[in-house]
């Protein structure tokens, strides 16, 4: 599987500090290797799945051997 980012998830990456920065893309990048992680698909959305790493929430979705990664988000704001 290979990873996609959109613009909106790198541009809330950058506003991050550093070590987050670095501890979500490595939670990423195994999870492109090996497909694990705290991955669940969300209700009410057809084919919307968010990650789990630490406080935040990255959400995604798959197509055919892509994963566009779209969004993240905190805890907090990420259930509103």
């Amino acid at each position: 599987m290979k990873m996609k980012f959109e613009r909106r998830f790198l541009k809330k990456l950058s506003k991050l500090d550093h070590q987050n920065q670095i501890r979500i893309m490595a939670k990423l990048r195994t999870f492109e290797e090996t497909g694990r992680g705290d991955l669940v698909k969300l209700k009410g959305y057809d084919k919307i799945f968010r990650l789990r790493i630490g406080d935040f929430r990255i959400k995604m979705w798959f197509e055919k051997d892509n994963c566009i990664v779209f969004d993240l988000e905190r805890r907090e704001k990420a259930y509103k």
